[in-house]
């Protein structure tokens, strides 16, 4: 993997979330959503190298989280709730065998 700037480290989680959601849109608001709760961890990270793929994975398994709940709740659009929601089951889930994403560990301690 190519060491990116912040930018391209947001970008990167960006395309993991649309990885996750498949053929899902979000809102603005949405992305805003998620882009925002990754973004001042990953301006802080010294070694993106170390952990962008567990990071990218935890931003797919939020966008797939976010698209279900969405469906759940027949929408066919993610919104900020959606978001939220994948977010908390992404925080206190530890998937194997990737372990626990350091961004959304350090975000939950806030």
């Amino acid at each position: 993997m190519v060491e990116t700037n912040t930018d391209g480290r947001i970008l990167q989680l960006a395309v993991g979330f649309g990885q996750g959601a498949g053929m899902m849109m979000a809102t603005e608001d949405a992305l805003l959503a998620a882009v925002s709760s990754y973004e001042s961890s990953v301006r802080r990270m010294d070694d993106w190298l170390d952990y962008a793929i567990r990071a990218i994975e935890f931003s797919r398994a939020l966008g797939s989280l976010a698209a279900q709940h969405a469906l759940r709740h027949a929408r066919a659009v993610i919104d900020v709730p959606d978001v939220e929601f994948a977010l908390k089951a992404v925080r206190s889930s530890e998937l194997h065998p990737l372990g626990i994403c350091r961004i959304t560990e350090s975000e939950s301690r806030h």
